[in-house]
């Protein structure tokens, strides 16, 4: 999961990029639901954020949201590195 997240990241910026509200939609859930599995809450709460606004399509929102999955998803690296060294 966390091996894939800089392509996630290049989809959700394609996406949003191209005003694609479904694929933004689409994408989001998926980083949300993979994020809940591997335990990291914070990152699928911003994904879900993201995917409620895409849902709406506020764009907008949506830009505002996915700013901040960088952050949540480098914080949920760093948790699984201190856990598992060795295994991120």
């Amino acid at each position: 999961f966390l091996g894939d997240l800089a392509a996630r990241h290049e989809a959700i910026t394609a996406a949003l990029a191209a005003g694609q509200a479904d694929r933004l939609r689409a994408e989001a859930h998926g980083l949300k639901s993979s994020a809940a599995y591997i335990g990291a809450p914070r990152l699928a709460e911003a994904a879900k954020a993201l995917e409620q606004a895409a849902r709406a399509g506020d764009l907008p929102a949506a830009q505002g949201a996915a700013a901040r999955l960088a952050p949540e998803a480098e914080a949920a690296r760093a948790a699984r590195a201190a856990r598992l060294p060795g295994r991120v």
